[in-house]
């Protein structure tokens, strides 16, 4: 609730939470993470990775209506599918395929930790949006992602016919 965010909850109120009581106010919000369709290997440029916050007020409870909290990107982890396909003579004359796909984790998590202030979007504001690719320097080499020009994981070569996932964003309500 507006003005206790960093008050304790008593056991009455835990008790509340965890069976879901109509007196616990809720906030709802979808989140929009975009990233382009084909990044360029060794771009000195930036990629964008924006992440959005767009609060569902129909579904919000009407105390947090007045005041909308703010949320804290506490963490992304990003992963690139890399898939190697190989065409060879078959036994018998024929072509012969064998495709394999692997996940290399990128370490965009250690950007995360090293970074000194919270990235923190207010979902009050008319643009609830945050560019992470332009805070962090996100750009890919054959080595492995980079923040600001050092590579953050590079235990894996990055080919060209690799497939970026985002897994999963890590994010909490309030301050830090």
């Amino acid at each position: 609730m507006p003005g206790k965010e960093h008050t304790k909850l008593s056991f009455r109120q835990h008790m509340q939470t965890f069976f879901e009581s109509s007196k616990v106010p809720e906030f709802y919000f979808r989140i929009i993470l975009k990233a382009p369709l084909a990044i360029q290997l060794d771009n000195p440029e930036p990629f964008q990775l924006t992440i959005e916050v767009r609060p569902q007020l129909d579904r919000t409870s009407d105390i947090l209506q007045d005041r909308m909290p703010s949320v804290v990107v506490a963490d992304i982890q990003m992963v690139l599918k890399q898939n190697t396909v190989l065409i060879g003579e078959g036994l018998f004359g024929g072509s012969a395929t064998y495709d394999d796909w692997e996940l290399v984790e990128l370490g965009l998590s250690h950007a995360f930790r090293k970074q000194k202030s919270p990235i923190t979007i207010s979902t009050a504001s008319e643009d609830p949006a945050v560019n992470i690719g332009e805070i962090f320097g996100l750009t890919i080499h054959q080595r492995g992602l980079a923040s600001n020009g050092r590579i953050l994981v590079g235990d894996k070569d990055i080919t060209p016919n690799s497939s970026l996932i985002i897994l999963a964003a890590r994010m909490r309500l309030g301050g830090r």
